[in-house]
């Protein structure tokens, strides 16, 4: 499912085993395009008023859940030596 920028979506979590899992789980696209996980949990105030609390979890990986790639750094230029067939030894 794609996502516009700045909005998310929320699912009802089928697979809660424990009171501390969230009720609803999702995703979030924020503006610059990334990705990022979306849990929900039903709440009631003091008052009695119900809500639903939201969290912003890690940046989801695209395609694998291994890091992103990031290149190896160069290798520093090696050191130009000058010939002088002048010096007399």
């Amino acid at each position: 499912m794609e996502v516009k920028p700045n909005n998310g979506v929320l699912f009802k979590n089928d697979r809660k085993t424990e009171e501390r899992h969230p009720d609803y789980t999702g995703s979030i696209t924020l503006e610059d395009g990334l990705d990022y996980y979306l849990d929900g949990w039903k709440n009631e105030s003091k008052a009695g008023k119900p809500y639903l609390k939201v969290r912003i979890g890690k940046q989801k990986i695209q395609g694998s859940a291994a890091a992103p790639y990031v290149p190896a750094k160069q290798p520093a230029p090696a050191a130009v030596i000058e010939s002088d067939d002048d010096i007399p030894f």
